[in-house]
């Protein structure tokens, strides 16, 4: 069985090659971000005392003060050159339930 590698062992993008850093947002989940700071970017990060990037969007700080530690990065999102994720097995605006031109739904004699 092959192990799943964690966000901080995987240093460059899947899709494009690019170098991307691992941010913690304050939902507790990992955003990819281009590691380089960025004056036009919209997320803040600082490296706690355990040496994690956190991270936090540019707007959830208002204009209040920021802390002096913080930089500003791009999500890794906004530049990745890879190809774009798959469209949905369903569709988005009519819901799961509807079917999509050029695709059967599950249940119609067909099996997944």
């Amino acid at each position: 069985m092959t192990r799943r590698k964690s966000v901080q062992e995987v240093p460059e993008c899947e899709r494009c090659g690019q170098r991307i850093a691992w941010g913690l947002t304050e939902a507790g989940r990992w955003q990819p971000l281009d590691p380089e700071p960025d004056p036009d970017g919209c997320v803040l990060t600082y490296r706690d005392v355990h040496g994690v990037l956190r991270a936090r969007s540019l707007a959830s700080a208002g204009d209040g003060v920021r802390h002096p530690l913080e930089r500003v990065h791009m999500p890794h999102a906004a530049t990745c050159g890879g190809p774009r994720q798959q469209e949905p097995p369903w569709d988005p605006v009519h819901g799961a339930r509807d079917r999509v031109p050029g695709r059967s739904r599950l249940g119609e004699g067909e099996r997944a």
